[in-house]
């Protein structure tokens, strides 16, 4: 059967919640006794208590947590299913389960990891916080535009939001160089700086020309050899390469039904419904763009 469920009146999309012993992928073989990191094992313990009930709310299909402490492993388990268990899958639908390993995306919680490139930069004097896009990008001094900083974009205050003339065009994000043009050409919505707007997609379009222009290198490239290759990451950066997409856990639109704000942030930043964005935030062309 479908799982959507109603709780207070409100409907409720759910996922079928399977006994914790049965979906729990653990690396035991990095675990390490929580004494060796300074704490108790009752505590680490709770933590994982913590996430099993969190996964027994039938809101998340698969939940993955590592704790790291003093360069020790104390906690590094996944419960749940990548796909196949969904609200929208039924019973009989084949399930894969979550491993400890398995590859999740951030979706904007990268935006914190182009802070990081932005920061990287600043630090060896290759730009500043405060500098003008136009000092890197001089078409984008368009329509007052030439005022919009770098701190501008990383807060959410440039006064482009949307891409203008467009929704969710998954090909559109798949080609960078399209997309920095029509934000060039592009009038601000408000005054650059005065009014913070969600910029859920265009602020990485505009960082990464910007680190394209200062480098050499696109932000992906930058980031894998400056930070990623460096630390010995092998999973991370932006976007999945082709071959891996199938690893990467399904993203799934549960609990009560999107209501304002946070509906409209979603429908004026993507142009489409959370949950048509929860829909194509699976596609391969979402997965593997640069964003």
């Amino acid at each position: 059967m479908r799982a959507p469920w109603h709780r207070l009146g409100l409907p409720h999309m759910h996922v079928r919640v399977f006994p914790a012993a049965e979906v729990t992928s653990r690396n035991a073989d990095a675990e390490v006794d929580p004494r060796e990191a300074g704490l108790a094992r009752p505590d680490v313990e709770a933590m994982w208590t913590s996430v099993e009930r969190l996964y027994a709310t039938g809101l998340h299909p698969a939940i993955a947590l590592c704790v790291r402490r003093r360069g020790k492993v104390v906690v590094d388990r996944a419960i749940g299913h990548v796909r196949g268990n969904g609200p929208d899958d039924f019973s009989r639908t084949p399930k894969t389960p979550v491993r400890h390993d398995s590859l999740f995306s951030l979706y904007s919680a990268s935006k914190a990891i182009t802070a990081m490139v932005v920061h990287l930069l600043d630090e060896r004097g290759l730009v500043h916080l405060d500098d003008s896009v136009v000092e890197y990008v001089p078409e984008f001094g368009k329509h007052g535009k030439e005022w919009i900083t770098l701190r501008h974009i990383l807060t959410h205050r440039a006064g482009i939001p949307t891409v203008p003339g467009t929704k969710f065009d998954l090909d559109l994000l798949a080609d960078p160089e399209r997309v920095v043009q029509i934000l060039c050409d592009a009038r601000p919505l408000s005054v650059p700086g005065r009014r913070i707007t969600y910029h859920a997609l265009t602020g990485g379009y505009v960082i990464g020309e910007v680190v394209r222009r200062v480098t050499g290198r696109d932000i992906r490239r930058f980031l894998r050899e400056e930070v990623l290759d460096p630390l010995g990451f092998d999973t991370f950066g932006y976007g999945v390469p082709a071959a891996r997409i199938p690893e990467v856990a399904e993203n799934a639109y549960t609990g009560a039904p999107a209501v304002p704000p946070y509906r409209w942030l979603v429908e004026r930043g993507l142009g489409v419904s959370v949950r048509e964005a929860a829909r194509m935030s699976n596609d391969p062309r979402f997965l593997s763009s640069i964003i």
